[in-house]
């Protein structure tokens, strides 16, 4: 193989380690309840989701959708968790099952219109 073949091989692979480290990143301050800081992780990693395995692609859009719904941006929370079910959907078992189910109660409750995602999920992560 020639050396250019080779460092783009190592470019690909090197991008795809981050990318999970990054998401692992997020995924740690989700936890810790840091949602602006998710956001701003996520937002970075968001060039990568093509790239992201199916498990990752989900996980990706439920936080983004989750910290978008505790922060109050209700619309960028439907729109990302809308896309973490239909990701789901694609792919079952993309998504732990407390995640799903969490998952699940955040869009039927926006879909009732409630806003207080504290009173809704209490710390369900």
């Amino acid at each position: 193989m020639s050396r250019v073949v080779v460092s783009l091989m190592l470019a690909a692979i090197s991008a795809c380690a981050t990318a999970t480290t990054d998401l692992e990143r997020a995924t740690a301050h989700y936890e810790e309840a840091r949602y602006e800081s998710v956001l701003v992780w996520l937002n970075d990693l968001e060039p990568e989701l093509s790239h992201m395995t199916p498990a990752e692609r989900a996980t990706f859009l439920y936080l983004r959708g989750m910290s978008a719904y505790r922060l109050g941006q209700l619309d960028d929370a439907v729109h990302y968790l809308v896309l973490a079910r239909e990701a789901v959907v694609m792919e079952p078992g993309s998504l732990r099952p407390s995640l799903q189910s969490t998952l699940d109660r955040a869009l039927a409750a926006l879909a009732e219109g409630t806003v207080a995602a504290s009173e809704t999920f209490g710390n369900a992560r």
